[in-house]
């Protein structure tokens, strides 16, 4: 439980740190795309008012870095052309930045046939972006090359995925570290009940042990009569809760050794299954076990059967009479898939979350044993101790179903 409850909390912190990374990642992009656009359109826009592109000093974003042989940097200001164009569109005269004449450059016409197609008095064609301006004349058209705003953006995020991913990273394992200190009080409030659970249990032996043979001792001078049954009968419920709390303060005992052997899993069930067949006979109830041979785990084999003894007892005890039991186990890749299936009650939906949890008791909740809601939640204990899982399915009023996952 303290693992899962460590699991969650660095799911749930890393959860939340990614979405604001995500969230900072976005703002910090679009804002930098908005800004380099907005900065291009206004020198653009200033170059159109003059008719000529500007001579002053560019801003950095527009500078151009040409690397030379001999190692050294060239710098020039990156493309942009002014193009006056007459009514019907056609160039009148095109100019680039150094004031070279391009009127006749074949690229720059396409360009321009591109920008006039779109309808638009600005957009995007290709790696250059343009801005149309009437005039009395025609207008005015120019076009920048955005080699240099498009590798920037592409630097930007490529360093902020890279320094993002680093610090998530790091973030991931100070969240596990930290989940050790955040999980202590509740570490320590568990570790306090399974150990009241666990000496309640040992001291409520003695006196119920007392109780019992005394029963029995008062049966054997008087004779049978219903209070002394009532006794009998309750001392006997009792027992199998204290041994149910005992079995489970002992799953709950993190230091507590585990004796793992790899043995017959195929062996072990048939073990819990036979005990069954009576049961199965006296009450006309049809029972399918269908266990694959010689499948083999590393695990408890006494856990293993407790475990099947469980999911059968509450399979016989929601069966009617002429019902069905069927018990399966199949190996599938490098896992042991046990299933126990049974006609019958099934399992509500709204108690079909809950069935594995303690103490609980739906309707229709199947509990283990004595009845009180410890079963399956024992069943779960030690499927999670073998590194497997448990799950529950069913349709309410006609059938319902386990699966046991474990692993080889």
């Amino acid at each position: 439980m303290i693992k899962t409850l460590r699991r969650r909390f660095v799911m749930t912190t890393m959860g939340v740190l990614v979405v604001l990374y995500s969230l900072m990642f976005v703002f910090l992009n679009v804002t930098f795309t908005q800004t380099e656009i907005q900065r291009s359109y206004s020198l653009m826009r200033r170059a159109a008012l003059q008719d000529t592109p500007p001579r002053e000093r560019p801003d950095s974003g527009h500078f151009v870095y040409k690397p030379a042989p001999d190692g050294s940097f060239s710098v020039s200001f990156s493309q942009l052309y002014t193009i006056k164009l007459d009514a019907e569109g056609n160039i009148m005269r095109a100019t680039s930045a150094s004031g070279e004449d391009l009127s006749e450059d074949t690229e720059l016409k396409d360009l321009v046939a591109n920008a006039l197609s779109s309808g638009r008095s600005q957009g995007k064609t290709g790696s250059y972006r343009y801005l149309v301006e009437p005039r009395s004349y025609g207008s005015v058209l120019v076009i920048a090359d955005t080699h240099l705003e498009d590798a920037s953006s592409s630097r930007l995020v490529r360093s902020t995925l890279i320094i993002g991913s680093v610090g998530l990273v790091l973030l991931f394992l100070a969240s596990i570290y930290l989940s050790r200190f955040v999980t202590r009080p509740a570490e320590q409030a568990f570790d306090r009940q399974r150990r009241f659970i666990s000496d309640a249990s040992h001291e409520l032996k003695t006196p119920l042990s007392v109780i019992s043979v005394n029963a029995d001792l008062l049966s054997s001078e008087l004779g049978q009569n219903k209070w002394l049954g009532y006794i009998k009968s309750e001392a006997a419920r009792m027992d199998r809760l204290i041994r149910q709390l005992l079995d489970l303060a002992r799953m709950d005992d993190a230091s507590r050794p585990r004796k793992t052997a790899v043995f017959n899993l195929s062996d072990a069930l048939y073990e819990a299954v036979l005990p069954f067949e009576s049961t199965a006979f006296e009450r006309g109830i049809e029972f399918e076990p269908d266990i694959a041979e010689d499948c083999y785990i590393n695990g408890e084999s006494d856990g293993i059967k407790q475990l099947a003894a469980i999911l059968l007892d509450n399979a016989f005890k929601h069966t009617p009479s002429s019902g069905r039991v069927s018990v399966k186990l199949r190996p599938h890749d490098s896992r042991m898939v046990f299933e126990v299936f049974n006609t019958g009650d099934g399992i509500s939906p709204e108690d079909l979350p809950h069935v594995f949890e303690r103490f609980y008791m739906g309707d229709k909740a199947r509990t283990g044993g004595g009845g009180y809601g410890l079963g399956l939640s024992i069943a779960e204990s030690i499927a999670s101790a073998h590194g497997g899982s448990i799950r529950a399915e069913s349709e309410s009023g006609k059938w319902a179903r386990f699966t046991v996952t474990i692993p080889v």
